[in-house]
């Protein structure tokens, strides 16, 4: 399902954006991904 993988990629993405931005809400990152599966 390229369309899965696309997503997923885009959850990655957004994930080390945010780790870079702000560490200190890594945790909340971390829920958020859980979140959207």
């Amino acid at each position: 399902n390229p369309q899965a993988r696309n997503w997923d990629a885009v959850l990655k993405l957004f994930y080390f954006v945010h780790c870079i931005n702000d560490r200190a809400d890594l945790k909340s990152n971390i829920l958020i991904l859980l979140l959207w599966k």
